[in-house]
């Protein structure tokens, strides 16, 4: 009889949990009774344990992701134009690009990849979002983004080396480049899939790998009240149609697009995060854009040019992840937050279009036109960031007298 009590009472209690926790709602007003004099090593050290999972994750398929965007490029230099007669210049679908034999399938699989693979980096730039405050984003924005660009480094002397498989199985070195390059991919993603985690109201459930969940769900609780206190959004809103217009209406979502087209690290993001700024940031980088690509262009010295190329690329890509940041810090809702990023993201592409059509054959060497339109961009750039200091300071302003609610969220301001 005792014992049938106890495991009534053990039941019962269990049940009491479930329901506890039966809705994120519920478990987001448990972690809110937490208190905010938690010990800093403990938040320290679980910040630890989500970097230590999340950025090699996330990192290594925005690696593979890239390395196949460039492919394609090497896979010409390895003769793919003369099998395929070409006279102008997801994993899967990228083994198959490997067994193409005209450039109408070879087309059609580069669109397939596309569609399948386009939405990769929006989403590891939400998830990222997801889980830390937004004076923590940025130096995850940028880890995450060189950790992709380190490893992608790599793709050229990888596609040198399987490009000497020319005629292994009756073929070509071109194809072989895709059909590895493919099969690392899958391997990559299946990797992906089991270490990813989900969103913070997830992380305490079981997963593929482990029966317990990543985080103990007091930890889940800590990372729920940091995010809530931070920007009021740490459960998810349901995205419906009729939001993702309504978020697509905000001006805002429109002129953070502009802004990547118009771009497209480390030091910047620590000055970011620690000062809890953004705009004169992406201001500096975008002036030392536009010198350098002014010395690329228009000085006579092959040496100055040089300078000028680094100088080009290292600050229009310090921007990259300063841009996100300033995305992320300056939009409330996860909805419109993951709107905001896949404009972002359709944005950039954009630009890699127009980058195409102004680089063109006729200008070589020197692509004057080509180089004037990225100097206006650069401009229009501080013009934008700059528009956006002062809107931001007023709006701030405005809020601390009481006389507005920015976003409508209670306490929220922008960063500028």
């Amino acid at each position: 009889m005792g014992n049938l009590t106890h495991d009534n009472e053990t039941s019962s209690t269990v049940e009491q949990l479930e329901t506890k926790f039966s809705t994120p709602e519920a478990q987001l007003t448990d972690a809110l009774q937490l208190g905010d004099d938690l010990d800093a090593k403990v938040v320290r050290k679980l910040i630890r344990k989500i970097d230590l999972r999340i950025m090699p994750a996330l990192g290594m398929l925005y690696a593979v992701s890239l390395i196949d965007r460039v492919n394609l490029s090497v896979a010409r230099i390895a003769g793919m134009d003369d099998d395929l007669q070409l006279s102008v210049g997801d994993s899967v679908v990228t083994i198959g690009m490997g067994f193409t034999n005209t450039w109408g399938q070879l087309l059609a699989c580069r669109a397939i990849f596309g569609a399948l693979e386009g939405g990769l980096f929006p989403g590891c730039i939400f998830l990222l979002s997801c889980w830390y405050t937004r004076f923590e984003i940025q130096k995850r924005f940028s880890g995450f983004y060189c950790l992709g660009m380190l490893a992608s480094g790599f793709s050229s002397i990888l596609a040198y080396g399987i490009q000497k498989m020319k005629g292994v199985g009756g073929l070509n070195g071109w194809r072989w480049i895709f059909i590895l390059e493919g099969i690392i991919t899958c391997v990559v993603a299946i990797i992906g899939f089991l270490l990813l985690i989900d969103f913070p109201d997830k992380a305490s459930q079981p997963g593929l790998i482990r029966k317990s969940g990543f985080l103990t769900t007091r930890e889940a609780s800590i990372i729920l009240a940091r995010i809530q206190r931070d920007r009021g959004d740490a459960i998810a809103e349901k995205l419906t149609l009729w939001r993702q217009l309504r978020h697509l209406s905000d001006w805002k979502v429109w002129e953070m697009a502009i802004l990547l087209l118009c771009n497209w690290m480390f030091s910047s993001a620590y000055v970011g995060d620690k000062f809890h700024i953004r705009g004169p940031l992406i201001v500096f980088s975008a002036c030392f854009t536009i010198t350098g690509v002014a010395m690329m262009g228009f000085c006579t010295s092959n040496a100055s040019r040089y300078a000028g190329v680094f100088l080009a690329v290292a600050s229009s890509n310090a921007n990259i992840p300063a841009l996100f940041s300033y995305q992320h810090n300056n939009t409330v809702g996860q909805a419109k937050r993951s709107v905001s990023s896949a404009m972002m993201i359709a944005g950039g592409g954009l630009g890699g279009l127009i980058s195409g059509l102004v680089f063109r054959q006729q200008d070589a060497p020197q692509y004057k036109p080509g180089l004037l339109v990225v100097l206006s961009l650069q401009a229009l750039t501080v013009v934008i960031v700059t528009k956006n200091f002062w809107y931001f300071a007023r709006q701030n302003r405005k809020a601390d007298r009481g006389d507005l609610v920015i976003e409508g969220q209670e306490g929220f301001r922008y960063t500028y």
